[in-house]
């Protein structure tokens, strides 16, 4: 054991006694019951012990480099011992989740477990034995997710959510998912539950009046209410609960969130007039530095002089009280062939209000996070031309306190897109360009220059050969993390010798660290014998879980591709989430 408290897993030491270890293989979902302990005597058992049940848990897995790696923590082995004595299972998935393992109780999904992040599933109609089975091992349970910092719950059982809401599992948590459920019953349960977490981010998904009501409730006498530390919070619901949900935000003062995202389909249920008043109950209720919403839109027209600005058409009363995450896209009832809807909506806004002008020109002050990726059809949405792109840079130069630009490089393309750049704050930080097929090295070397305080920087579908690893964070000077993506002509071979030491020294074939926190690179699958460069370099290189990572990986964008990280720091779960919303 050495000085943090961590374990050494030696095969050759811990193989002795490994058949005096018994373990009930027959009945499943329940464990040897013993004395009580204290959780610290527990945690502090025998190591000999805990190597054992550790050398038959790392039987399970393929990959023999990991077996020679792994260290964990006296907390991590008393969890994982937990594991074994119930028969639950430990997987291996993918190299890009070192360790993936799952609670099973009579051959049912109670939990899941990788890195730091918890799902509870929905246990269909869970009996008393359930329930005593969780409480009986209350503890263990505690200890296994004690580090938790994401949390999903999906379709859980009210008996269940019981069992989690009377022990305080989760002081950690940043991130709070609740998926939908098919069942009857108070969906403001949740609500109670959270008020014993404090996520920065909050998502609440597929919420229906007709799942969740389950009889009468006066909600807005309610005691329920949106954990206050919540600053990201995401809505997927009708408008039924939309409108609610905003009352749970009453007790919110100004700029306590800082992003809010809506689903567009609680303005196609409900029509303009009353998407209308949730907005006005959004300003009612907070302030925002991002607000996003699928139907937001910033347009020109062929002139590229007259802008239309809005939700749905129509801009809100207090504009100085929300500042839009704008999209350019145009609104679904627009010609997508010419302006003229574009132009008649302008005109029909400039009538009904003489300063929207100026009400446009003040809430671009206000923006932080500027999307421009969204795209009409198979083309872009008519930015192509000079003169839009000139007051396009005009309209990005007015959005002083812009930190966040996330647009696709076909908007401008590669000769315009030279005096775009010219356009950028210099105090922006986080930068995500898509489509990068024809960026060349020397756009990134105007960025840098212009944005010398980028700190996190993603490109994707990057087919430029000049473009390497090393070129891009030697040219950012305050770079942290970086993300790139590949094309299929790029060289996997030329990706490797930026991340493995050439050189004729003891340290040849290990990896290169950067200094920078963080690389995550995706390209197509290389070959065997790049593969086998990839294996000795993790296998020679001394260093910690989750450093270095590859293999395949299967993207809900582009499929399945192959991906690799190196992280000289590992990065928190801010810092991911700015980089890549």
């Amino acid at each position: 054991m050495n000085d943090n408290n961590s374990i050494d897993i030696d095969d050759s030491n811990a193989e002795q006694g490994l058949n005096n270890d018994k373990v009930d293989n027959n009945q499943q979902g329940t464990i040897e019951k013993k004395d009580e302990e204290s959780p610290g005597k527990k945690a502090a058992i025998d190591v000999a012990h805990h190597k054992q049940l550790m050398i038959k848990i790392l039987k399970q897995l393929d990959d023999p480099i990991d077996r020679a790696n792994i260290r964990l923590t006296c907390k991590q082995f008393y969890a994982l011992s937990f594991l074994m004595e119930t028969q639950t299972q430990l997987t291996y998935e993918e190299p890009y989740f070192p360790f993936s393992y799952h609670m099973t109780f009579q051959g049912k999904y109670l939990l899941d477990f990788y890195q730091n992040c918890l799902i509870i599933h929905n246990y269909p109609n869970p009996g008393n034995c359930v329930i005593k089975f969780l409480f009986d091992n209350k503890k263990k349970i505690e200890y296994m997710i004690s580090s938790v910092q994401s949390l999903h719950m999906k379709d859980v059982q009210p008996k269940i959510l019981k069992f989690f809401e009377a022990v305080d599992y989760f002081k950690n948590v940043k991130k709070f998912i609740w998926s939908g459920s098919d069942y009857s019953f108070k969906i403001f349960e949740i609500f109670l539950y959270c008020k014993s977490l404090k996520p920065k981010e909050m998502i609440l998904c597929n919420l229906e009046l007709d799942n969740y009501l389950g009889g009468s409730f006066d909600f807005f006498n309610s005691d329920y209410s949106i954990p206050k530390s919540v600053k990201f919070l995401t809505l997927d619901c009708d408008a039924f609960f939309f409108e609610r949900i905003l009352f749970l935000l009453r007790d919110f003062k100004d700029n306590e969130i800082d992003e809010l995202n809506i689903d567009e389909r609680i303005y196609k249920q409900n029509g303009d007039k009353d998407f209308r008043k949730y907005l006005l109950l959004i300003t009612k209720y907070f302030k925002l530095v991002n607000y996003s919403m699928s139907s937001v839109f910033i347009g020109y027209d062929n002139e590229g002089f007259k802008k239309s600005f809005g939700v749905n058409g129509m801009l809100c009363d207090t504009p100085m009280h929300i500042s839009y995450n704008l999209s350019l896209k145009r609104y679904r009832r627009f010609d997508q062939h010419t302006s003229e809807g574009l132009n008649s909506e302008y005109i029909k806004l400039k009538g009904e209000d003489k300063d929207l002008d100026l009400k446009i020109e003040t809430l671009y002050t206000k923006v932080r996070l500027l999307s421009m990726l969204t795209y009409f059809g198979d083309n872009p949405i008519g930015l192509m031309s000079e003169i839009n792109v000139r007051c396009l840079s005009n309209d990005i130069s007015k959005m002083i306190n812009l930190e966040c630009l996330e647009m696709s490089f076909l908007l401008v393309g590669s000769e315009i897109f030279k005096t775009f750049i010219n356009s950028l704050p210099k105090r922006l930080k986080h930068l995500r360009l898509t489509d990068c097929n024809k960026l060349a090295y020397y756009h990134l070397c105007k960025i840098s220059r212009i944005c010398p305080l980028i700190e996190t920087l993603s490109l994707t579908d990057v087919g430029m050969e000049e473009i390497t690893i090393r070129r891009i964070i030697l040219q950012f000077r305050n770079l942290r993390m970086l993300k790139v993506s590949f094309g299929e002509r790029y060289r996997i071979r030329d990706i490797i010798d930026s991340i493995v030491t050439r050189d004729g020294t003891i340290r040849k074939g290990m990896i290169r660290w950067p200094r920078i926190d963080g690389v995550y690179i995706s390209c197509k699958e290389p070959e065997e014998r790049d593969t086998e460069v990839l294996e000795k370099m993790a296998e020679i290189t001394p260093r910690g879980s989750g450093q270095f990572i590859f293999g395949n990986h299967r993207d809900k964008r582009n499929g399945l591709n192959f991906r690799i990280i190196v992280q000289r720091k590992l990065c928190d779960y801010d810092q991911r989430k700015i980089v890549f919303y």
